[in-house]
C-alpha cells in the first residue's frame, strides 16, 4: 500500500491530549535501576509508546516495558534492507525521510515536511550532519499538543545504540551522520525547557 495520506491536523490527533512515552535505542537504558529495576512499568503506563528502527526488538520488559504503538523508522531503503516489516507486532508504522522513489507495501505515515523543515531552519542542520529521526519525532510532538511526553533512551550516543553493541559499528557512532552535541543542545533548549509537560528521565 502506499504512503497513507492524511491531513496533518488529523494526524495530529492521533497524539493530542495523550501521555506519550518515546523510548530511544541507548544502551544505558538497560543499566537503568530505578522505578524499580528498570522504566518498564512505568513507559507501558503511558496512553502510547513509540519505539524507533529496530527498538521494537529490545526484549527486555523490565527496562523497556511490553508496549509498542508507533514505530518511526528513518527510510524505506533501510527499512526493507533490514526486513522491518517483518515485525507482526500490530503497530502504527511512521517514515521520516521520503523522496520521489520511496515506496512500502505496509501502510505508513509520515511526519509533515513543514514540521522536519522548521527543524532544520531553527536548528540550522547541515546536509551532511541531518538531525536525526529521534529528534525529529520529538519536535513533532510539539506540534500536537500531547497531554505529556515521557522520554527515556536517549543519552545523544554517551553510550552506542543497543542493536548495535556487537556489530563494528559502535566504535564510531558518535563520530558518524549526526551532529549529537549539536542536538543535544537542541533538545534541551527547544524543547525540553520550553516546555513543562515534556520529561526526560535519565538513563
Amino acid at each position: 500500500m502506499p504512503y497513507i495520506d492524511i491531513h496533518h491536523k488529523n494526524l495530529f490527533k492521533f497524539f493530542y491530549d495523550k501521555r506519550i512515552a518515546v523510548v530511544g535505542n541507548a544502551r544505558s537504558l538497560y543499566n537503568n535501576t530505578d522505578s524499580p529495576g528498570g522504566y518498564g512499568s512505568l513507559i507501558d503506563a503511558n496512553d502510547i509508546v513509540v519505539r524507533f528502527n529496530l527498538g521494537i526488538d529490545h526484549r527486555n520488559l523490565i527496562t523497556h516495558g511490553a508496549k509498542t504503538n508507533w514505530l518511526v523508522y528513518n527510510n524505506d531503503h533501510w527499512a526493507k534492507s533490514v526486513n522491518l516489516f517483518d515485525y507482526k507486532e500490530d503497530v502504527n508504522w511512521m517514515q521520516v525521510n521520503v523522496n520521489e522513489g520511496s515506496y512500502v507495501d505496509n501502510s505508513v505515515y509520515t511526519i509533515p515536511q513543514f514540521v522536519y523543515q522548521k527543524l532544520l531552519d531553527i536548528g540550522d542542520f547541515s546536509k551532511d550532519k541531518p538531525p536525526s529521526i529521534g529528534l525529529c519525532f520529538l519536535w513533532f510532538l510539539t506540534y500536537v499538543k500531547p497531554k505529556q511526553v515521557n522520554i527515556f533512551g536517549f543519552d545523544f550516543k554517551e553510550t552506542h545504540t543497543f542493536y548495535n553493541y556487537n556489530r563494528k559499528r559502535k566504535k564510531d557512532e558518535r563520530k558518524k551522520g549526526h551532529d549529537w552535541n549539536k542536538e543535544k543542545t537542541f533538545f534541551e533548549n527547544k524543547i525540553i525547557k520550553l516546555r513543562n509537560n515534556f520529561n526526560h528521565y535519565q538513563s
